[in-house]
């Protein structure tokens, strides 16, 4: 998957896991993680 970020976003961690593409989406997105997904986002905002 390609997930393209704006130049207001960083990087929060190196070397996510797929569990973390979910979350990340959300978060982009502005949407709240569902308690059930174990993943974190990727990004800092």
């Amino acid at each position: 998957p390609l997930i393209v970020v704006g130049y207001d976003c960083k990087l929060n961690k190196i070397g996510g896991r797929l569990c973390d593409l979910a979350p990340t989406m959300l978060d982009i997105m502005g949407l709240a993680k569902p308690a059930e997904m174990t993943g974190v986002s990727l990004i800092e905002k």
